[in-house]
């Protein structure tokens, strides 16, 4: 089904008209997320339930906390729930609860030094029900907690910007963008282990115990745009969050455990807390990894991220069988029962209920809203007429209110809730739309031709021009083998050029691939390209291209570029990558300020991501050269290793291209140990400077070092497959089907209150108002049929034909 858009202000006007008494205030930005049809009802839901969390969680404490009220320490307040009552308090554009969440966080928990800011995570521990100990608490952060925090002041932040909120600022003196930027230093220097694993709090776990739950790509990707004055290399974050979750064992069914090591192994024994089952189990602190996915699908198309919720949508199937599991696909035992209430209560792990429903039907999002209605109808189930909870106030089957914590469930309801109504919005993103009123379309459409690629001849190259920037998208996969290649931007030049590889670096397989290029608030484009011939990737029979530095972008053949800092020792290095010089003089160049504080040292990775290759690799060729005469420290990277001692090799590199060439059996570990080289462990190399290993005590900070012709040596019969010869394209191309076609084709507008539709095919439109009443219903024949409506405002324009169905929000202004 097409997604359709979401409301926002005026839409809302004609909404509170139906609905004054819980009404829905939304600044005027209109998400275009996709809406299941019984969106209207989830609205009424997310209010009450909004009120009831106000009015139990909060305002019952009179401190501006938002508490537990059934924890094991009964009305404690944690970190996390500072975070879960902002999110929902921004998006439903409510400040003065915003404020009054934020301001008692930085009352009572937080901690600012150095230029960094973090919530210390359990507040409250002895159990006090009005948290009239004072500011008692549990030092350290919990990463989820903070990067929330964060994340909902980024939003406030862009509210205020745009003259939708009011400037505010906390008993601490700062304001949103302040705090913002204080709490990205705080996640990044403290939180990020090895500048990619998202630690589960400041001074425990890391690349050996990481939380998957917490991972949140979405929230990175808006980091990345917001944080553009440092060096933090969110991209890593993201990119090493989905390589741990499809390593651990329950990737193919969509399942994540508790707890794992960086590499997606299962822990033996659990962590400090929330012990259950050895945290190997997909159980309350994992499930929240499908609402985190969803959103990363939802807001930027990230095909990892569909990858991963097609495999659970496809293993859970339907809303009956949401629950809790092990990661072998079995239920939870009926045995496994927890206590709450400070162990008054106790209650079954396994668990049908309106928690689990709402994760896994953020996971049946990713294959359109048709998929999630029956989700959108069971979460529904959940809450009663004019309720303002989630769940059954009396339940034979025990989920009922008195067998909840009022809190963990009532959040994660709502999240789900949300995200299948389209009111789980990227604020920035719909804020940054330059013209709202102009709907998005093609000025110029990309080329819908087949292609038959030859890759040797160069990349698959397309471009389309929008009507105004956007963030678009645009996916490639192959028909027959699912390989799939992505790349977005926010412009409105859609230009991208492909090299045949698959987003881990593998190469597409010989056949069919369709393209799609997406942008919110507008049909796919769709067409088929046959994949030919591959580029044959090797220098010649030893040695394998890793990357030239020649091309027009940068984009190696296997793995990726990255920066790395000393952001973890405390330092202050800065440095920059991209692509420089023309003709023999192009390469690769990264720029280094080691800065002055603590432990100086920065420098350039490339990380193999999911290529298997490297196992295999015994040598590394490179060509480099530099501004000046400099020490660059070369490391193989082995994820066993956490403490710094990868293996090296010391290179001077002058002004003048050299050619550098290094086996590995030759690098020594850093520090004396008993570090060895296992290549099956190795998942990179790093070009690393640093300060006392410099030459020259003039210019040793700061400097450029230049890269070109990237190779690996080794097994290549293990390492690469070399293409076969050129494939014919077939006669015909495959049918992109019907729905995809009528995307495309269909036209709706409006001139005045006259709505009009001009469809290729005989088809059925219905017509609603926000709350799911049906204004009018007709047939259509093909071409262009008008209707008359005598009111204005939003409406739900419901169009279905044989094999395809279209749902858009359509505005009618006088």
């Amino acid at each position: 089904m097409q997604k359709s858009g979401f409301f926002g202000l005026a839409a809302l006007s004609t909404l509170l008209s139906v609905q004054s008494s819980h009404a829905l205030t939304l600044p005027s930005f209109g998400a275009n997320q996709p809406r299941v049809v019984q969106g209207a009802q989830l609205d009424t839901a997310l209010s009450l339930t909004w009120s009831g969390i106000k009015s139990r969680n909060i305002t019952a404490y009179g401190n501006g906390l938002v508490h537990r009220p059934k924890s094991e320490y009964p009305g404690d307040a944690v970190s996390e729930s500072q975070g879960y009552g902002m999110l929902l308090a921004v998006l439903m554009n409510d400040q003065t609860s915003f404020n009054a969440i934020w301001d008692a966080a930085e009352k009572y928990m937080v901690t600012v030094a150095s230029g960094k800011a973090s919530y210390n995570w359990w507040r409250c521990q002895d159990g006090s029900t009005s948290c009239s100990n004072g500011p008692t608490y549990k030092d350290g952060p919990a990463s989820d907690a903070d990067e929330d925090i964060a994340l909902c002041l980024i939003f406030a932040d862009s509210l205020v910007k745009k003259g939708k909120w009011t400037k505010h600022t906390s008993p601490k003196g700062a304001d949103y963008a302040a705090r913002a930027h204080t709490m990205l230093k705080s996640l990044w220097e403290d939180m990020v282990d090895n500048g990619r694993y998202l630690k589960p709090g400041s001074t425990w776990g890391g690349l050996s115990m990481l939380n998957p739950g917490y991972f949140s790509p979405a929230w990175y990707r808006v980091f990345a745009a917001y944080d553009t004055a440092s060096s933090h290399a969110w991209t890593a974050l993201i990119d090493q969050s989905y390589q741990t979750i499809f390593a651990n064992p329950g990737a193919a069914k969509g399942l994540v455990p508790d707890w794992s090591t960086g590499a997606g192994a299962l822990l033996p024994s659990g962590p400090g807390y929330n012990t259950f089952a050895n945290g190997q189990w997909f159980y309350k602190d994992a499930i929240r990894v499908h609402w985190r996915l969803a959103l990363d699908w939802l807001w930027n198309g990230e095909p990892r991220a569909k990858r991963f919720l097609d495999s659970a949508y496809g293993f859970v199937k339907e809303p009956a069988n949401a629950n809790f599991f092990q990661l072998n696909g079995s239920a939870i035992p009926l045995d496994s029962v927890f206590t709450l209430n400070g162990g008054t209560i106790s209650r079954p792990r396994r668990e049908h209920s309106h928690l689990t429903t709402a994760m896994w039907a953020c996971a049946a999002m990713s294959q359109g809203t048709d998929a999630a209605e029956p989700w959108a109808e069971e979460l529904l189930s959940f809450h009663e007429s004019g309720a303002n909870f989630w769940g059954h106030a009396n339940d034979a089957a025990g989920e009922d209110t008195l067998h909840n914590e009022m809190y963990f469930d009532q959040f994660l309801s709502w999240f789900g809730a949300a995200v299948l109504s389209g009111r789980f919005a990227n604020i920035p993103e719909e804020l940054s739309d330059p013209d709202p009123s102009l709907t998005l379309a093609w000025k110029t459409a990309p080329s819908t031709t087949t292609n038959s690629l030859d890759f040797q001849g160069g990349p698959f190259q397309d471009t389309g021009i929008l009507n105004k920037a956007a963030t678009w998208h645009v996916t490639i996969v192959s028909k027959d083998s699912g390989t799939t290649w992505s790349t977005s931007n926010r412009s409105d030049t859609v230009a991208f050029a492909w090299n045949g590889q698959s987003s881990a670096g593998t190469p597409f397989p010989q056949g069919w691939a369709l393209v799609t290029i997406s942008a919110k608030g507008m049909a796919d484009t769709k067409f088929y390209v046959w994949v030919s011939h591959q580029k044959d990737l090797r220098a010649d029979n030893s040695w394998l291209v890793i990357d030239s530095c020649r091309e027009a972008s940068l984009a190696p053949n296997f793995g990726n570029w990255a920066s790395f800092n000393n952001a973890t020792s405390s330092g202050t290095s800065k440095i920059s990558y991209g692509l420089s010089g023309n003709g023999s003089e192009r390469a690769l160049r990264f720029h280094y300020d080691l800065g002055t504080g603590g432990y100086q040292y920065g420098g350039l990775e490339w990380n193999a991501q999911d290529w298997a290759g490297l196992a295999y690799a015994t040598k590394v060729r490179f060509k480099a050269r530099a501004d000046h005469q400099t020490v660059v420290d070369l490391y193989v990277l082995q994820s066993n290793i956490t403490d710094g001692n990868n293996l090296h090799v010391l290179d001077t590199v002058g002004t003048a291209w050299k050619t550098y060439e290094h086996v590995f059996s030759g690098f020594t570990p850093r520090l004396s140990g008993g570090t060895t080289l296992d290549m099956a462990k190795a998942t990179g190399l790093h070009w690393h400077i640093q300060h006392d290993k410099c030459l020259n005590s003039a210019v040793c900070d700061t400097g450029n070092v230049f890269l070109a012709d990237v190779l690996l040596g080794g097994n290549m019969d293990k390492m690469y497959t070399a293409p076969q010869a050129a494939s014919a394209m077939p006669d015909s191309t495959p049918s992109i089907g019907i729905q995809a076609r009528m995307e495309q084709a269909l036209r709706i507008g409006s001139s005045g209150t006259a709505l009009w539709v001009e469809t290729p095919a005989a088809c059925q439109i219905i017509l609603r108002d926000l709350t799911g009443r049906v204004l009018s219903r007709q047939n259509l024949s093909v071409g262009r049929t008008q209707l008359i409506q005598s009111t204005s405002g939003m409406f739900l324009v419901d169009i279905r034909g044989e094999g395809w169905r279209i749902a858009r929000l359509q505005r009618i202004v006088r």
